[in-house]
């Protein structure tokens, strides 16, 4: 999914902060088992071996000196750009998915962040050439008692003219245990709400959680499919069905081998399908590696048979403390459902 050009209206209001509720009912969810050898100098080795995808991917990282950036890798990766959105975001804790979008003049992106605690709305308008001149940032608490989050996947952003929030938060809190689903609302443009939709219990040994894609059936989406590392190595897809009770359902694609602390995933049309890619990050070893995540199969038989394979390792060290995926324009990497598989 490429670019999509408009313009925009940006309009200002005070935002009253909304503090998060408590947990909700639990249940059981995925554990973890002791780690094998399978890991490869502490970055991802449970993938099969296969040829490069003639295909760059976009994210947005947060950097130990205080700025959110999205990041590019062409084809050579070695073709890298940076663009910094964002300075003085210093303590980044989680971070969300990244929405950009431009005009003929300007660059925008928005996202939500954890920092000190609270869960912030940063927003930041900039020329194409990064210049200072016009360039616009603002930064807007959102909710406190988020300082236990550590992982934040964003699917609120609609797609249309006003970009407001409207959908779906999905917060990792590992030292209680829980992953909970936020119904966020944005009635007025940066005037953000969010509001508990759900929580489960059981997702302590979970350690890193992004969003793999949206699953759909013809004219409308029907679940999140969220992708998961815990702590002893295992690689989970979670299914989330958009309905108004939050069940999330774990299926495991890999029982060991991904030991990482942090996970993005790309969408990429560079080929004769979409499919996405994978980025995981060791931080002892500071390197990224990549990966191409084909066919999938949801079902509990069949998703040791979904296809993933190793791409490589990014050049160079990994100086980013986390990294998350970029949306354009509301537009989230999509797969079609057919017989309780994925297409790729």
């Amino acid at each position: 999914m490429g670019r999509r050009s408009m313009v925009l209206a940006v309009v200002s209001a005070v935002l009253a902060a909304a503090t998060v509720a408590g947990t909700g009912p639990a249940a059981a969810q995925p554990t973890a088992a002791a780690p094998s050898a399978g890991s490869e100098s502490g970055v991802t080795a449970a993938a099969a071996r296969g040829p490069r995808l003639g295909c760059g991917f976009d994210l947005s990282v947060a950097s130990p000196s205080g700025e959110l950036a999205a990041l590019g890798y062409g084809d050579p990766w070695t073709s890298t750009w940076t663009s910094v959105y964002s300075r003085g975001r210093l303590g980044v804790t989680a971070l969300g998915d990244t929405t950009s979008w431009r005009t003929p003049s300007f660059n925008y992106r928005r996202s939500l962040s954890v920092r000190g605690g609270t869960l912030w709305l940063d927003d930041a308008r900039f020329r194409h050439d990064q210049s200072s001149a016009d360039a616009r940032t603002t930064s807007r608490a959102v909710a406190s008692g988020w300082g236990s989050v550590t992982r934040m996947v964003d699917v609120s952003t609609t797609s249309g003219s006003s970009i407001r929030k409207n959908g779906y938060l999905y917060a990792l809190r590992p030292s209680l245990g829980v992953l909970a689903r936020y119904r966020v609302t944005e009635p007025v443009f940066e005037s953000v709400k969010v509001a508990r939709a759900g929580s489960r219990s059981g997702y302590g040994r979970v350690r890193t959680l992004a969003l793999a894609f949206t699953l759909e059936r013809p004219g409308r989406p029907v679940s999140d499919v969220l992708i998961a590392t815990t702590s002893a190595g295992r690689l989970y897809l979670i299914e989330v069905p958009r309905t108004a009770t939050f069940a999330p359902r774990p299926v495991l694609l890999r029982s060991s081998g991904w030991t990482v602390d942090d996970l993005a995933v790309s969408d990429c049309t560079g080929g004769p399908a979409s499919h996405q890619t994978v980025m995981s990050v060791s931080s002892a070893t500071h390197r990224a590696r990549l990966h191409h995540l084909g066919r999938v199969d949801l079902t509990a038989k069949g998703a040791a048979s979904t296809s993933l394979v190793s791409q490589g390792v990014l050049p160079g060290p990994w100086p980013f403390v986390r990294a998350s995926s970029e949306v354009y324009w509301g537009f989230y990497q999509s797969r079609w459902v057919r017989s309780g598989s994925v297409l790729p």
